[in-house]
């Protein structure tokens, strides 16, 4: 008897973080599924699913998506739980809050194909909606993280939090990622700096979430600028000690020949 073909392997996996999204997922997955089909992509849809109590889980499965949980909170504990579960070559993070077109999917697969090891989606370069950001994100907090990254580490990226973006898989074993929370996003390029990764950024559409406010939070913004501050330490720490450490010792040669009266 013969034994039946086995399953095309995926190329392409779209990873979809999730946590209380029950009234998008859903669309975001069919997006992704009607994406790869008519892109003629092998591929699949899995969303790591950070304890959602809304019903998120039975909305991704019923939209067709695998799911696997992540017991650890935060959107970077659930980009990883993805990425380790999911089976394609090239991985494709989205968020699952239907900010994104993944009509523009093939924008993340193809630079992956001819030789690129990360793709990163550009809003700055491309087009955000009214009402996508709030103003202080938009104006001071995302650009202030983004003028840091490029500061320190001569990392030349227009945008550091884009939620859409891809990497092969070779190229994420090669990074050490370990941020648990929204400073994931700016790790991951970080990360790909020190390594040399060959990287190109492509234009996305950003829109406001359908059915709220964006949830991005000026906590969220302090923990990307205090992650990048602590992954350059000589900045943060050697450089002002040093400055200090000169400082006192001029004040102490000032006091050698005897004490110094003021006034």
């Amino acid at each position: 008897m013969a034994e039946p073909p086995m399953a095309q392997p995926p190329e392409v996996s779209v990873v979809i973080p999730c946590r209380n999204e029950a009234a998008t997922v859903g669309v975001v997955i069919r997006d992704a599924l009607q994406a790869l089909e008519e892109m003629g992509y092998a591929g699949e849809v899995v969303v790591c699913d950070n304890g959602s109590t809304d019903g998120s889980v039975e909305e991704a499965v019923r939209a067709g998506a695998r799911v696997v949980h992540q017991s650890i909170r935060g959107y970077g504990a659930a980009c990883l739980g993805g990425l380790d579960a999911a089976q394609g070559e090239i991985l494709v993070l989205v968020d699952g809050d239907g900010t994104y077109d993944l009509s523009l999917l093939n924008r993340f697969v193809e630079p992956i194909r001819s030789g690129y090891d990360l793709v990163l989606g550009t809003r700055r370069n491309g087009e955000m909606k009214p009402r996508a950001m709030r103003k202080r994100h938009r104006h001071f907090l995302e650009p202030a993280q983004t003028a840091l990254s490029r500061r320190f580490f001569r990392f030349r990226v227009s945008d550091v939090r884009c939620g859409f973006r891809s990497i092969h898989r070779s190229a994420l074993a090669r990074l050490d990622l370990g941020a648990t929370g929204m400073e994931f996003a700016s790790e991951m390029l970080v990360e790909a700096a020190k390594e040399g990764l060959e990287t190109v950024e492509v234009p996305v559409t950003f829109q406001p979430r359908p059915l709220e406010p964006s949830r991005r939070s000026v906590q969220d913004g302090w923990r990307v600028v205090r992650q990048l501050l602590l992954m350059s330490p000589s900045r943060l720490f050697l450089i002002p000690g040093t400055l200090l450490a000169v400082l006192g010792l001029g004040l102490e040669l000032i006091l050698l020949p005897g004490p110094l009266r003021l006034g």
